[in-house]
């Protein structure tokens, strides 16, 4: 898997947990638990690319 596609993993993890908590703060009847697992889902990826990043080297090059 290329650093591209983490990054894209990343960002769509961190959008689709904003998106459902500005859905929630709108809708907020009975979708909690959706809510805590997709953000638990975002910072799993975040945790995964993480460890790809250790193995592999830092994808951005300075």
């Amino acid at each position: 898997m290329t650093s591209v596609h983490l990054h894209q993993r990343l960002f769509f993890g961190i959008f689709s947990a904003l998106f459902l908590e500005l859905f929630q703060a709108i809708f907020p009847t009975g979708l909690n638990w959706f809510g805590e697992i997709v953000a638990a889902g975002a910072i799993g990826l975040l945790v995964a690319d993480a460890v790809h990043w250790a193995m592999d080297g830092f994808p951005i090059k300075f």
